[in-house]
């Protein structure tokens, strides 16, 4: 992955320098009374360049993003700039799917992003600030392991998603 943002932001560069020259061709056909070329190549590269660096870069950060949240405090879960995030990561999967042909990279990243979402309804209603401890206890009696603790230091999300908790989400 690092070769290749590596190699999309080299080559994003050099795209930036080609239509820097455009546009500075442009103005001399200007000055000098020609008509104005218009770069349909350069403008098919940029969509598909932009499109292209984007989903990489998506998928580096959205995977960086999870990986803190999953191992990250449980207790210490914004669940708004997790939901927020993963609203903005489905609408760039949405724009990359509608530019860019299918391919492996951004079906991982439609994966990752939308089977994140997938269990976000049980991580709001369990980060709920309004939960009691018979709530918990409940909650604990529906998954069926009476031994954890979402209050204790060192509780995950990795370790809540662990227990399976989503599969009792219509219950909790």
């Amino acid at each position: 992955m690092a070769q290749a943002l590596s190699e999309l932001r080299a080559l994003d560069a050099q795209f930036k320098k080609l239509e820097a020259n455009s546009k500075t061709y442009n103005e001399y056909e200007i000055t000098l009374g020609l008509p104005v070329t218009r770069w349909e190549a350069l403008e098919t590269l940029k969509e598909d360049m932009s499109a292209r660096l984007q989903m990489w870069d998506s998928l580096s950060t959205w995977q960086t993003l999870v990986a803190g949240w999953i191992d990250g405090k449980f207790n210490e879960i914004d669940t708004e700039d997790i939901r927020g995030k993963g609203d903005l990561y489905t609408k760039v999967v949405n724009r990359c799917t509608k530019k860019l042909r299918q391919n492996p990279v951004l079906d991982e990243l439609r994966r990752l992003v939308f089977e994140f979402k997938d269990t976000m309804p049980i991580v709001v209603a369990l980060r709920n600030k309004s939960l009691q401890d018979y709530h918990w206890a409940e909650i604990r009696r529906i998954v069926g392991r009476p031994d954890f603790s979402v209050d204790a230091p060192d509780f995950t999300l990795r370790q809540l998603l662990g227990l399976n908790v989503a599969r009792f989400m219509n219950e909790i």
